[in-house]
């Protein structure tokens, strides 16, 4: 006899893993005690303080200095193109 186990078990197995961003702060050095920064959702398995991460389209490596909110992926991909809109009914 063939057991179906538990649902938990079966659970696991149907639900999709569900990807989170966190928004954090980073900084890349562009020249001797230089530095550029900048704010972006990345992925949160590489949302670590002092964490390096390369950006695709952007040279160097950049310095995860801080870590601030999470949100689900689907959501930042929402709202990723929002000032279009904004932009669009103020008029700028």
């Amino acid at each position: 006899m063939v057991g179906l186990g538990s649902g938990r078990e079966m659970s696991k197995k149907n639900s999709k893993k569900v990807e989170h961003y966190r928004q954090c702060r980073l900084r890349k050095k562009i020249a001797e005690e230089t530095y550029s920064t900048d704010t972006a959702w990345i992925p949160e398995r590489f949302a670590k303080v002092n964490k390096y991460i390369k950006i695709k389209k952007d040279p160097g490596v950049w310095q995860v200095v801080k870590v601030f909110g999470r949100k689900k992926a689907e959501d930042i991909e929402a709202q990723e193109m929002d000032y279009k809109k904004q932009r669009k009914v103020s008029d700028v």
